[in-house]
């Protein structure tokens, strides 16, 4: 369970940048398509943090009922 924690964490932080990184690009008014990709693959990396969340609760849930 640790393994998917770190997993989880790491993808929220990349998340996080890449969304960072999107919004310096937007801003300094230069590859407005480079911000939507990076934009994009911010919130992918959302979905996947919020997948593995729903996953570690019901890995947690499966533990306490053994």
């Amino acid at each position: 369970m640790k393994h998917l924690k770190a997993v989880r964490t790491g993808m929220l932080l990349i998340g996080v940048l890449l969304i960072i990184a999107a919004v310096a690009i937007h801003l300094s008014g230069r590859g407005h398509e480079v911000s939507i990709a990076l934009a994009l693959a911010g919130s992918l990396c959302g979905f996947a943090t919020a997948a593995l969340s729903i996953a570690i609760s019901r890995q947690r849930a499966a533990l306490e009922q053994l």
